[in-house]
C-alpha cells in the first residue's frame, strides 16, 4: 500500500466530471441501511455527496429492507449490485439479490456478501463488554478473519466486501483486502451502544490495478476522518475541515504473499 494524502470530501465528489477519464472507475460501497425498521433516512450530508451519474457501480452489503431504497441506489447509477441481508424480505430485493456476488472492476475481482452467514461472528463481543468501538471491532475481526478468508478464497477474489457488524473497517490479511462500509444510517445493532454507532460508507476509486478506498463517517453531524499512512494502524484526527480517510491498495504478486498465519492489518474507524 502506498502512502496517502487526505482529500476534501465534498471537493472530491463534486470535482469528478461526468466525462472523467476512462481509467477512473468510482464504486460506491454502502449497506445496512435498515429503513424504516431501525432508521428514518440516510443522513442529509451523505445524500448531498451521493450525486447521480458520478459513480459507475454501486455495491450494497444488503439490509436495504425496502424497494424504495433499492430504487434510490438505482437512481445513482445503472449498475447496482446487492446481496441479501438477514432483514431483506421485500420481494423486490429477494427476487434480484443473491447471497453472494463477484464483480470485476478494473483488475480487481471484488466479492460481496452481507456477512451474517460468517461463523464465528463476533463471539468475543457476545460475552465481553469492551471499552471502545476499536477494541470491540478488533476482537470481532480476529475471531472472524479466518472465516472471511475462507469465503474470499472460495470466491477467488482480491477484495471481499461484507457488512452486518455496522462497524466501518478495512484490513489486509494474507494479501486480500477486506472492507466493511458499516451502516450508512448508523442503524441500531445489539452489539453496539448508541454512542458507538457511526454512520459511514465507502467510495472506491479503481484505476487499473490500484484501488483507493475513501471512508466517509458522520461524527457529531460533521463528516470527519482519520488520516491513514501506508500499512500503519495509527491515525490522526482531521481538524477544522471535512476530509475523508484514504487507503491505497494494489493487488500483490501471488508469489510474494506470505502463506504463513499472521495477524491481519486492521483499521477501525
Amino acid at each position: 500500500m502506498d502512502s496517502t494524502v487526505p482529500l476534501p470530501v465534498i471537493d472530491f465528489f463534486l470535482s469528478v466530471p461526468l466525462d472523467a477519464s476512462a481509467d477512473m472507475v468510482l464504486v460506491l460501497v454502502i449497506g445496512d441501511i435498515h429503513i424504516p425498521h431501525r432508521a428514518f433516512s440516510i443522513p442529509a450530508k451523505f445524500r448531498k455527496l451521493l450525486v447521480p451519474n458520478k459513480m459507475q457501480h454501486v455495491l450494497s452489503t444488503g439490509n436495504l429492507c425496502t424497494r424504495e431504497m433499492l430504487d434510490y441506489l438505482r437512481s445513482l447509477t445503472g449498475d447496482v449490485h446487492v446481496v441479501k441481508g438477514d432483514f431483506d424480505d421485500d420481494t423486490a430485493i429477494t427476487k434480484t439479490a443473491s447471497d453472494s456476488k463477484v464483480v470485476t472492476v478494473g483488475a480487481f475481482r471484488i466479492g460481496l456478501i452481507h456477512g451474517h452467514q460468517i461463523v464465528p461472528w463476533g463471539s468475543d463481543k457476545a460475552n465481553t463488554r469492551c471499552s471502545t468501538t476499536a477494541e470491540m471491532s478488533t476482537k470481532i475481526f480476529v475471531d472472524e478473519i479466518e472465516a472471511l478468508s475462507t469465503r474470499a478464497i472460495q470466491l477467488d477474489v482480491d477484495v471481499l466486501v461484507s457488512g452486518h457488524s455496522h462497524v466501518c473497517s478495512s484490513r489486509v490479511h494474507k494479501g486480500i483486502l477486506y472492507l466493511n462500509p458499516g451502516s450508512a444510517t448508523g442503524a441500531f445493532t445489539p452489539l453496539l451502544t448508541e454512542s458507538e454507532i457511526v454512520p459511514s460508507f465507502m467510495l472506491l476509486d479503481v484505476q487499473g490495478d490500484v484501488m483507493s478506498v475513501y471512508i466517509y463517517r458522520l461524527v457529531d453531524d460533521a463528516v470527519k476522518n482519520l488520516t491513514l499512512k501506508s500499512g500503519a494502524c495509527d491515525a490522526q484526527e482531521g481538524r477544522g475541515t471535512a476530509v475523508v480517510d484514504r487507503l491505497d491498495y494494489r493487488i500483490p504478486s501471488r508469489s510474494c504473499q506470505d502463506p504463513s498465519p499472521q495477524a491481519p492489518s486492521t483499521h477501525i474507524y
